[in-house]
């Protein structure tokens, strides 16, 4: 196995590991964590079908959503502002279900937001990492400062999921290891 390919397996994993301890463990987050299981579903069944890139946006928007209006304690702020970050990625992920689905032109923007449109476009792993990265780091952070030790478990392996899903860019390879599969 390439290094390629062992990021995003670890990747893949320990976001599933992070789903799995919210749906077990998570009380009040419970929902987030089938909806984030869901969304890791759509994520594998969108390799043969883009279509179910709506649904993974949907549930994870829907996931994050609930956890930021489920903020209690010290870390509720954190809690409630870390969502932000999921909700974009959800719909950068719907974004590429709609131009990978349809006849009609691409959605594409003009000026800096089509440059950084184009950045995401060609670094789509990295991008997916880094754009989600600091809400679960906020999430982690919540969880600490309000004693959610669910949450914190699941936040910390996404944050670490995240970075491991920056690293299975093939895009930032020199050599570009990746090997049709």
């Amino acid at each position: 196995m390439n290094l390629t390919g062992f990021f995003r397996k670890s990747a893949g994993l320990t976001f599933i590991a992070g789903n799995l301890n919210l749906l077990a463990f998570g009380g009040d987050l419970t929902v987030s964590g089938a909806l984030l299981l869901a969304t890791s579903a759509s994520l594998f069944a969108s390799a043969k079908n883009p279509k179910w890139l709506y649904a993974a946006g949907g549930s994870m928007i829907t996931a994050w959503g609930i956890i930021g209006l489920n903020s209690n304690g010290d870390g509720a702020f954190l809690q409630t502002i870390a969502p932000a970050f999921a909700f974009a990625q959800g719909a950068l992920l719907m974004r590429a279900g709609y131009n990978l689905t349809t006849d009609n032109a691409p959605i594409s923007f003009n000026g800096i937001l089509g440059k950084v449109f184009n950045k995401i476009d060609k670094y789509t792993l990295a991008s997916a990492g880094a754009i989600e990265l600091p809400g679960t780091l906020l999430a982690t952070g919540a969880a600490v400062l309000s004693d959610n030790i669910p949450l914190m478990i699941s936040a910390g392996l996404w944050s670490i999921a995240n970075g491991l899903l920056i690293a299975s860019d093939p895009a930032l390879r020199k050599n570009n290891d990746v090997k049709p599969q």
